[in-house]
């Protein structure tokens, strides 16, 4: 997506700048996602991220913090990756006090439980990651 304005190129900036500062090495596959981190934040006064975390009882668990970090409209498509398993990440950020949307899709042989959700500023969301039921 192009950016055309001052706001967004600083605000890409500012993305690019705190997923790298935040984030283990990054390499690019074939679809142009970028994978082999487990944290991407953005925002300069405030931040917010989005993380792929272990859980105790299923594989993963992917965090929303929500923090007002410029109130304009942004999409961000992402893998993160932890022990191997990458998941692909797509945010929403609503414009103003909106709520984000965060969507998720795992690899093939697990399944994301929402696979979207809605966060309001100021909270913070989850959604897990399972294990397929194969028959």
């Amino acid at each position: 997506m192009p950016f055309t304005d001052h706001a967004n190129r600083s605000l890409l900036a500012s993305v690019t700048f705190l997923s790298l500062a935040t984030s283990s090495p990054v390499s690019a596959n074939e679809d142009g996602l970028s994978s082999g981190r487990d944290i991407l934040a953005w925002g300069i006064t405030t931040s917010a991220s989005v993380q792929l975390i272990p859980a105790e009882d299923h594989p993963a668990d992917i965090l929303f913090v929500n923090r007002l970090t410029h109130g304009n409209a942004l999409e961000m498509v992402f893998a993160l990756e932890i022990d191997g398993l990458v998941v692909e990440v797509e945010v929403s950020n609503g414009i103003g006090e909106q709520p984000d949307l965060l969507f998720v899709t795992p690899p093939m042989g697990f399944v994301a439980i929402p696979s979207r959700i809605e966060v309001h500023e100021g909270e913070t969301g989850r959604i897990a990651i399972m294990h397929a039921l194969l028959s």
